[in-house]
This record gives C-alpha cells, structure tokens and sequence, in this order.
C-alpha cells in the first residue's frame, strides 16, 4: 500500500466497532465481582472469610462433626480459613475453575442454609486478581492433596489464564484454603460500612467471628491463634442436606427445581417427591402421584413447548402439600436466650433482655426470630449492632423495614447499647447476590 493509499484510509471515517467480549474474563473485573460479590472492592477481603466460614460450618454440619472448628489466620499477605469437616472434593476444585457455569447444590432448594453466595469459591478465585491486578494464588489442602491455582489474565484472548496443579498433602481432615492476597491485612482503610466500621481487617475479622459465634452456639473459633470456644458442642439446627419440604415451595420455585433436575438428570417424578420431606414412603409417593395425575411419568415427562408445564407443577406441588405437614418453626433452630446472654456478657454487656417469637408468616412459612439487648458497661462506647439470617452475620442493615423499627425505637448510633436481631426462614427473598439485604 502506496502512502497516499494509507492516507486516504487513515482520513476515512471509521464507525464504532462491536467489541465482543467473552463472559469467563469479566468475572475477573471490579465491576462484575462488585455484582457478584453485592459489595464494593474495600470489604472484598471480609466477605470472602465470610462465605468461606459459612461453606465450613455447613460442611462440618452435614459431616457431623463435633464439636465444629473453624479457624481464620491473616497474615501480611495472606489469610487462610481452615475447618474439621469431611475436605473439599477435587472434583469440586476442578469445577471451581469453569467459569462458564455455577454450580451450586443450594440455588433451586428452598431451604434455610447460611451464606448462599452460589459461586463463593469462584468469587474467592477471582476476588483478589480482581483487587490487585496482579497475580493471584489459592491453596487448598484436603482429603490428601494439595491444590495450587494461578490467576492471570490473558486480555487479548479475553480469557482468564489459570495454572492449576496438585501434589500431595496433609493426611488430616477437613480443608485448609489460603489466598494469597499482597496486602491484605492493610487492605479495609477507612469505615465502609454502617455495621463494621473499621480502619483494620484485623479487627474487622475479629468482630466478625464474635457475630457467628452469637449464632452458632456449636462452632469453636480460633482467629490468628485465639481461641473461642463453642457453648454447646450439641446444638442442633436444620441442616442443609435435610429433605426440604413442599410448603416452602411457590409454583415457580418447584417448575425451576424440575427443570434444573431435568437438564442435570432426568429421574423418575416419584424418585424427585422422595426428596421432600414427609413424603419418602412408597405409599405416600403413590398417592401423590395418582393425585396429581403423574403417573409412572419422568420429569422430562412434564415438558411442554420446551418449559415445564406450570398446570402439572402445579398440581405436583398441591398433592406433595396434601400429603405432607409443614415444619414447625421450632425445627429451625433457636439460638437461645442462654447462650446468648454469655455471649453478650463477653462484650460487657449488662440488663440483658431477650425476646423469641415463632411463627408461620402469611406465606406459609415459618419463622424464627430472636432479638436481644443490653446497655454497654463503658458509655464512651458506641453502639453495637449485629443481624443474622439463618445463623449467619449480614455486614448491612438487612431491610428498610427493620432498619426503620430501630428508629422507632430512638436508638442512636452513639448510644452506649448492644442489640442483636435474628431471624432463621427457608426462604429470604434477597436484593443482592451478596445476600445482606432482603426485600
């Protein structure tokens, strides 16, 4: 090409260009993991040892394990977060790192679990090359091996660029996951938040763990080597592997639970009502079926014009009701008014007082809320807040609703008191991907 040539193409105008951008690398940006995570890049660190203690006590949960440990180390450039459950599976690491799906067992069941982030170990992944811009580590250690996952970006391509590779580890139970993250123990700055307002990660950390022991009576706690530990080893909750149950369900939860089953694995519509609760019982699941005119039918059965047919659903869910009771709030779990007192008496608190409500909401659904309140020792001390939904902690006011009760109540930021409020409900219809804040 001639130099008048290039001229001419160089003087002509160019109309925008349609960029296309491939998904697996914007989870990598600032801006999605703000969307994903549902908080802004300064309380990344915090959220992340959030969501990794509440996969923890899950797993020990479902394990069995007693008492359950959960440890949280942070160092200059790192933190880790251990456990004593059953260890993270290679199959599960190795599925982490596809970031083209998310996988979760706990999107479609209606169920009252902790966390419910979905895709936290992918947040985890990705959170700190999205902070720095710089290289990221995970390790994790479980069931024998050792996982080590590399984090770059390769932006021509637009695809995340991960070295994963495995050797062998420890022989001990649970998992041990550490990311390596350069400066993250000088990375919370300034209070950015109404509810953890704290120039420090440290202590940020720290206040944090006190609020999941508030609401896990059961949870031994070690932060940076000190322990806390659990008031009572024995206490039960509902737990995340239990059958969830068919009152929880509107038509629409139900049609996207058979749909997510079919697109994973198409299974008898008896064996899918099995997994409720209260209907395991061959006869049982007999009866529900000639109810709701299923038949010897698949799920896939249910398919109409490529969508489950909501008349069918529908019917589904009416017999699976029928021929099941709803649970009672009390089977949730109840905090409790005595563990809470020693917990409130550890902050130097005095007039404890204690509330319990348990009910079934105009939804069908039960609910159970514990409200506690003391007046702090030191009047210098401002006042403490701390809110929880399915026993773990919110770093936000949940509701407007809530938010708007405690002005009625003519508390004051600076007012020298300590309230807790905790409500334990299998469905929370949240605003955010973070999960702190409820409709």
């Amino acid at each position: 090409m001639s130099n008048t040539e290039r001229g001419k193409q160089l003087n002509s105008p160019v109309g925008r260009v349609a960029f296309t951008t491939r998904r697996e690398i914007e989870f990598f940006t600032e801006s999605e993991l703000t969307t994903q995570i549902g908080y802004r890049k300064d309380l990344w660190p915090l959220v992340m040892v959030k969501e990794l203690i509440d996969n923890a006590i899950d797993a020990c949960e479902t394990a069995a394990a007693r008492p359950i440990k959960v440890g949280v180390q942070l160092d200059k450039d790192f933190i880790t977060v251990s456990d004593n459950g059953p260890g993270i599976s290679h199959k599960v690491v190795k599925g982490v790192l596809d970031y083209s799906v998310r996988v979760s067992d706990k999107k479609y069941y209606i169920a009252p679990t902790r966390g419910q982030l979905g895709n936290a170990l992918k947040c985890v992944v990705a959170a700190a090359f999205g902070a720095t811009g710089r290289k990221s580590v995970i390790e994790v250690v479980a069931r024998g091996l050792r996982h080590r996952i590399e984090v770059q970006a390769d932006r021509i391509a637009q695809v995340p660029k991960i070295t994963y590779a495995t050797s062998k580890g420890s022989r001990g139970i649970g998992t041990i996951l550490k990311i390596h993250w350069p400066e993250i123990s000088s990375y919370l700055r300034s209070n950015l938040h109404d509810l953890y307002q704290f120039s420090d990660l440290n202590e940020a950390i720290k206040v944090l763990i006190g609020d999941f022991a508030a609401f896990n009576p059961h949870v031994a706690f070690a932060f940076n080597r000190v322990r806390r530990a659990a008031t009572a080893p024995d206490w039960r909750k509902w737990l995340t592997d239990q059958p969830t149950s068919a009152h929880w369900y509107r038509p629409d939860d139900l049609r996207a639970l058979i749909a997510a089953h079919i697109n994973e694995r198409d299974m008898p519509v008896r064996d899918f009502v099995a997994n409720f609760a209260g209907l395991a019982r061959t006869d049982v699941r007999s009866d529900v079926l000639a109810v709701a005119k299923l038949g010897g039918s698949y799920l896939s059965d249910l398919v109409r014009d490529g969508d489950v047919d909501m008349k069918k659903a529908e019917r589904l869910l009416a017999a699976m009701r029928d021929h099941s009771k709803p649970v009672q709030p009390n089977r949730l779990g109840v905090i409790g008014q005595d563990h809470l007192s020693r917990y409130f008496e550890s902050l130097g608190a005095q007039n404890f007082k204690y509330y319990k409500k348990m009910f079934i909401d105009d939804e069908g659904l039960p609910v159970v809320v514990e409200i506690a309140f003391g007046t702090k020792i030191c009047a210098a001390q401002t006042a403490r807040r701390i809110f929880g939904l399915n026993w773990s902690p919110v770093l936000r006011v949940p509701s407007g609703e809530i938010g708007e009760a405690i002005n009625n109540c003519l508390i004051q930021n600076d007012d020298p008191v300590i309230y807790l409020v905790h409500a334990a409900r299998p469905r929370f219809d949240f605003l955010d991907h973070g999960k702190g804040a409820i409709a």
